[in-house]
């Protein structure tokens, strides 16, 4: 395409806001606009590769909904089968381009009926239809054919189908096992400093004296940049250590052009954070509602310390679910699995038959230790998916014993494990969830 058509494109009034909104970003956007552009016969299939946290997703994301072109995202972190991915793909057109809310028959548990349901669509729908997958590495964990059948749709089943795939990884990681024509590679480089200056001062909204705030975040980035170059931590820490920048200013000891001044008070916060970097101890609306309330204590950490401890760990949704049936496994014996499971499920009037002085033995002996198998069991049955054990589940296991949520011991090569959390804790991940734990509990059962 020519650079009279690049021009044209450029000024075009529905494409001025993109520019504006992504930051940083002309480059990888004008070859973007270039395929998806309306004068383009067809569009290719698109491989957007780069470091975490350099815009990929972000930009995609603008660049359809600016341009209102019909599209479905598709995050495949959030899959952890082909079954899954598949009904995710379908709810998502069903609501996002059909726009219609209910679709009577939403399951496509093969792969030759998710095609059927693409053909049957594409005969109805006469627009063309990118579909977005973030995460896109993940999919050769889920189905090793299914990447290729993806780059392959217009083949199989119609050329308006456009698909775009964002990944961490490069091509050649990918394309081993992948027997289709290669998409058109488009590359995300890292930021460089006086760009992540320029994001982070419109991102962060520290103060009106811009002058102020690059100075500040130059700083930042003068210590962190070696050791970060992820935007959504520099952001964060961006507005965690705002506050005690400006602390000296707001007091009247430093004017605020004495920048050398200002850096002696702030060293030391900042030989502290490099410590704990990437440790969140409390997310960015947290710390920014404490620095409210630090304008009336002299002592810096004196609320931050009442921070729950649910507040300062995010866990994701399976984790919550495993912890609970962690609790569970920990603190009911091991005959009344089958008894409460079946209770729950049939009939949550029936009482187990245990009598109230041997529940509450169980309960005030403390947590006991079970094994692997009578979590995962535990864990499948009190979740509505049905999800497979792979090697997802087994890693958010481990990130619960480093986060001293549960133990693991070893006795003669067998490994067992123990829920190290209250009944509160438990209690409230599992209102976060709209979970109700005390039916599952023998404790409970018979009150």
């Amino acid at each position: 395409m020519d650079c009279d058509h690049l021009t044209e494109i450029c000024f075009k009034s529905d494409i001025a806001p993109i520019f504006s909104k992504v930051l940083c970003r002309k480059e990888q956007l004008m070859q973007l606009l270039l395929l998806v552009d309306s004068g383009c016969s067809y569009c290719p299939n698109v491989f957007i590769y780069g470091q975490a946290s350099t815009g990929k997703t972000y930009t995609v994301e603008n660049l359809m909904q600016i341009l209102k072109l019909p599209h479905i995202f598709i995050n495949c972190l959030e899959s952890q089968s082909d079954r899954q991915l598949y009904r995710h793909i379908r709810k998502s057109i069903t609501y996002e381009i059909l726009q219609v809310t209910h679709d009577e028959n939403n399951y496509s548990d093969t792969l030759d009926n998710f095609l059927k349901y693409l053909k049957d669509l594409t005969m109805k729908f006469e627009k063309s239809i990118f579909m977005v997958f973030d995460n896109a590495d993940l999919i050769t964990n889920l189905n090793s054919t299914f990447l290729s059948v993806l780059l392959s749709l217009k083949e199989l089943v119609n050329p308006k189908i456009t698909v775009f795939l964002i990944s961490n990884l490069p091509w050649e990681d990918l394309s081993l096992g992948v027997n289709c024509r290669q998409p058109f590679l488009q590359f995300f480089p890292s930021y460089r400093k006086e760009e992540l200056v320029t994001i982070l001062n419109r991102s962060c909204k520290l103060s009106d004296n811009e002058q102020f705030n690059i100075v500040y975040l130059n700083e930042i980035l003068g210590v962190f940049l070696s050791v970060c170059r992820d935007l959504r931590e520099l952001n964060y820490l961006a507005q965690k250590y705002y506050f005690f920048y400006q602390k000296p200013v707001n007091s009247g000891e430093v004017q605020i052009s004495e920048t050398r001044i200002l850096w002696t008070h702030f060293r030391s916060h900042l030989q502290t954070a490099l410590s704990k970097i990437y440790l969140r101890e409390s997310n960015s609306f947290q710390w920014d509602k404490m620095n409210r309330r630090y304008a009336n204590y002299n002592d810096d950490t004196k609320e931050l310390s009442n921070l729950s401890t649910l507040d300062r760990i995010q866990l994701p949704l399976y984790s919550k679910y495993l912890l609970i049936a962690a609790y569970i496994a920990s603190y009911n014996p091991v005959a009344a699995d089958r008894k409460f499971m079946k209770q729950v499920k049939s009939s949550r009037s029936k009482v187990l038959t245990y009598s109230k002085s041997r529940k509450m033995n169980d309960w005030l002996s403390g947590p006991k230790q079970f094994s692997i198998e009578r979590i995962l069991s535990i864990f499948h049955h009190i979740i509505e998916d049905d999800i497979p054990t792979n090697i997802n589940i087994f890693a958010q296991i481990s990130s619960l014993v480093s986060l001293q949520l549960i133990s693991k011991n070893s006795d003669d090569n067998y490994l067992t494990y123990m829920c190290l959390v209250t009944f509160d804790f438990i209690r409230s991940i599992s209102k976060s969830i709209q979970f109700d734990i005390r039916p599952y509990l023998s404790n409970f059962s018979g009150s």
